[in-house]
């Protein structure tokens, strides 16, 4: 049996020992173009090689999400009711992936994502939850 789908920020790929228990989950892992992008910036700013998060994403089961215009939408949506675009619009945008139950966003800033309630967990409970541990 899989689990549901997950949307993952780019803050988890901090956490080496998190992406081994997720290459065991069973269920759609989405990485959003916008995390995509974040990712890749940190590896090729400490002079690792673009190949290098592709194949981590492969190696992890993390499929490369695209933005259509149901989460350009969604995103808009969630600046116009929260505020503060100019400083939140990737947080948006990445939580538009996860606007749908029962999609669940994983992440270790929760904070940020108070517009997706009750359906965003860091890792150490998503693993609880999930039987990852």
């Amino acid at each position: 049996m899989s689990g549901p789908p997950v949307v993952l920020d780019t803050c988890v790929f901090r956490d080496k020992h998190f992406l081994y228990k997720l290459a065991k989950y069973r269920g759609d892992k989405i990485l959003p173009p916008v995390a995509l992008s974040e990712l890749t910036y940190h590896f090729l700013s400490k002079g690792k090689e673009e190949s290098e998060v592709h194949r981590l994403l492969r190696a992890a089961g993390i499929e490369q999400a695209r933005m259509g215009p149901r989460e350009a939408t969604a995103a808009a949506r969630f600046g116009s009711s929260q505020g503060e675009w100019s400083r939140k619009w990737r947080d948006y945008m990445i939580g538009a992936h996860a606007e749908e139950a029962p999609i669940l966003l994983i992440t270790h800033n929760i904070r940020d994502f108070t517009f997706i309630p009750r359906r965003v967990l860091a890792p150490p409970e998503f693993c609880d939850t999930y039987g990852l541990g």
